[in-house]
C-alpha cells in the first residue's frame, strides 16, 4: 500500500513539472467524464459510475434543469477531460479537392472553404481536416473535412462549467460514415 501511494505521488510531482500542453495529455482514467448525445438525450457518465446521468436534449437547448440533475451534477468532480460522442447524424464528412498549395495551411484554407462545402459558417461549427490523398505541383490535393455545430457541443460543456476549446475535435482520420 505504501509502495502505491509512494508511487501516485511520484506520478503526481513528475505531472506537476510538465508544461500545461503535455499536462492535458496526461490524464487520469479516474477524471475523465464521458458524455453521449443520443436519441434526444446526453447521457454523462461520470468517472467510475456505474450508471449514467440522463440529460434531455431540450435541457441542453436552454430549458431548466430538473433537480435530480442538478444534483448529480452538483457532485460531480471537475473533470480533467471531457470524452463527448457523436451518432453519425450530428456531424458533415466532406471531401474537398484543394491546389497542393493549400496543404502548408491545410486548416485556415479548409476553414475558408467550410461554407462552401457544408451548411455551416466557421463561426457555426467546429471541424477536423487532413489529406485524403497527396497531390504533387500539377494534381490537386485530396482531402477531408468533419464538421460538428458548435451549439450542442458548447450547451453541453457548459453543463460542466466550461468553455469548449478553440476546436476540440481531434481527429487523424474521417470517421466511418454510418
Amino acid at each position: 500500500l505504501m509502495t502505491s501511494e509512494f508511487l501516485q505521488w511520484w506520478g503526481q510531482q513528475l505531472r506537476d513539472c510538465l508544461p500545461d500542453a503535455l499536462r492535458r495529455l496526461w490524464h487520469s482514467g479516474q477524471s475523465t467524464l464521458a458524455a453521449e448525445f443520443s436519441e434526444g438525450q446526453l447521457a454523462i457518465r461520470p468517472p467510475s459510475a456505474e450508471s449514467s446521468i440522463a440529460v434531455p436534449i431540450k435541457v441542453i437547448d436552454g430549458g431548466e434543469l430538473p433537480p435530480s440533475v442538478t444534483d448529480a451534477l452538483a457532485d460531480l468532480e471537475p473533470p480533467e477531460r471531457i470524452d463527448l460522442t457523436l451518432p453519425p447524424g450530428q456531424f458533415l464528412i466532406r471531401d474537398l479537392t484543394l491546389p497542393h498549395a493549400a496543404r502548408p495551411h491545410l486548416a485556415e484554407t479548409v476553414g475558408y472553404q467550410l461554407a462552401k462545402v457544408t451548411p455551416f459558417s466557421g463561426d457555426d461549427a467546429f471541424f477536423a481536416c487532413g489529406v485524403k490523398e497527396e497531390g504533387n505541383g500539377n494534381t490537386p490535393l485530396k482531402a477531408w473535412v468533419v464538421a460538428i455545430p458548435k451549439m450542442p457541443i458548447t450547451a453541453a460543456m457548459k453543463l460542466f462549467g466550461q468553455a469548449p476549446p478553440a476546436n476540440p475535435v481531434r481527429l487523424q482520420q474521417p470517421p466511418e460514415a454510418g
